[in-house]
């Protein structure tokens, strides 16, 4: 059996609402039913922890309508491993139209402390169609001293396809990067769109 560690406050109150308030049937993804993946948000192994969000979030995905699936999803965009959030935010952005439901909750995780979470909950908002809020943070993110976050920051861009050619700009300015992966991003998607430097080196 695996461990459960001591309730973080967010996913307690959904663990606590999801037992006492739902009287559909309680959904199973790979053996284990939500309450289980529930509770597993707070199991003292991380590895736990990371598993519960993913199958959380793929219960939400498939089954919109689940009022306690969605609570526990909110929940984990509140959680105190970083990790646990980042993988909240992307699951959000794969809802479809119920995404519309989180979009406070993206706005929410602009400001967390993380910032890979910032980045896909600017990806989710840009989803929405919120591109105005959504769009100046991940450009932003292309700037930043951190590889990885600028890595995050074309990887959600190019998801967007079309919508990201606003900031095409931005983008070309991790041609070359560094770090390797993000200019290798940016010159596929940038060429993709057609706005690819005629005068930039070619591979």
């Amino acid at each position: 059996m695996p461990r459960i560690g001591t309730f973080r406050a967010g996913t307690a109150v959904a663990t606590a609402l999801f037992l006492c308030g739902c009287h559909a049937p309680d959904q199973e993804l790979a053996g284990k039913p939500l309450s289980e993946w529930t509770l597993l948000l707070d199991s003292d192994d991380r590895h736990d922890r990371l598993a519960a969000v993913r199958a959380v979030g793929e219960m939400a995905r498939q089954h919109p309508d689940d009022a306690a699936a969605v609570r526990s999803l909110r929940a984990a965009l509140k959680h105190d491993d970083r990790a646990v959030r980042h993988w909240a935010v992307r699951s959000v952005s794969t809802l479809g139209e119920a995404a519309a439901d989180f979009e406070g909750d993206l706005r929410d995780r602009l400001s967390d402390e993380i910032s890979d979470v910032r980045i896909w909950a600017a990806y989710g908002l840009c989803r929405l169609g919120k591109t105005d809020e959504g769009l100046p943070v991940l450009a932003d993110a292309l700037s930043s001293t951190n590889g990885a976050d600028r890595l995050h920051a074309a990887h959600a861009l190019e998801a967007l396809g079309e919508d990201a050619r606003p900031v095409a700009e931005a983008l070309r300015g991790v041609l070359g990067d560094e770090f390797g992966y993000p200019d290798r991003v940016a010159t596929r998607f940038l060429k993709s769109l057609g706005e690819y430097p005629k005068n930039a080196a070619q591979d």
